[in-house]
């Protein structure tokens, strides 16, 4: 009798003990899920965050790259500055003419004293004189208007002078009485303003010619420097 009571003792505490184990069991399955989930969880929350930083950062690094500009483009742009550094042409040398056909017999004086053979005096010759026949046409050298025409009877003789709205004036002297252009009146380089005469008292000792001279911003200059003249 005794042998059966402890024989069920026994039983009894392998089923408790069971029971226990099994609780257990299920509580551990239980927090291991709970951890697995609370896990799951935190890192969905955070991919968001790492993934707008990366897009963030990728935007950021966008503009740098619009930035860079091909080296064709930077080439373009070197020979574009280049073009720009050429000096323009303006209504300078390059675009004056020859007032008459006929080679200089005078020099411009450059500001020296010469001696003029007719007064018998000194002064700088601030033209030149170009050797042409008489009623040889005489041609504006650029475009401009006329602003004088007038008659030193004594000295130059028939004068115009055309004001080329540059900086340059440049003046006929010694036409004849055949001018074909009136005052303020507008004209194109080539145009006639007339031909050469002998109306230059002043150099009656030289052959028929064009006394020419040009002024830049007020004062005489050669034009030889801005003119190609038949040697």
């Amino acid at each position: 009798m005794k042998s059966n009571k402890n024989g069920g003792n026994n039983a009894t505490f392998t089923k408790k003990w069971f029971y226990i184990a099994v609780i257990f069991g299920l509580i551990f399955a239980t927090i291991t899920t709970l951890i697995a989930i609370f896990r799951n969880v935190s890192t969905t929350e955070d991919s968001p965050k790492f993934l707008n930083e990366d897009f963030i950062k990728t935007e950021e690094k966008i503009p740098d790259i619009k930035k860079e500009e091909p080296k064709n483009s930077e080439e373009s742009k070197k020979t574009s500055q280049s073009l720009e550094d050429v000096p323009k042409k303006t209504n300078d040398s390059s675009n004056f003419i020859k007032p008459t056909e006929g080679k200089i017999i005078t020099q411009h004086s450059n500001g020296e004293l010469v001696n003029w053979k007719v007064t018998g005096d000194w002064r700088t010759h601030d033209g030149v004189d170009i050797l042409a026949k008489k009623n040889t046409p005489v041609k504006a050298v650029s475009n401009g208007v006329v602003t004088d025409i007038k008659n030193e009877d004594s000295t130059w003789g028939l004068c115009v002078t055309v004001d080329h709205k540059n900086g340059f004036k440049s003046v006929y002297k010694g036409l004849s009485e055949q001018i074909q252009v009136k005052l303020d009146q507008n004209i194109n380089a080539g145009d006639v303003i007339g031909t050469v005469g002998n109306s230059n008292k002043i150099e009656g000792n030289l052959d028929e010619h064009l006394h020419f001279m040009l002024e830049k911003d007020g004062e005489w200059v050669n034009p030889a420097k801005y003119i190609k003249f038949s040697s």
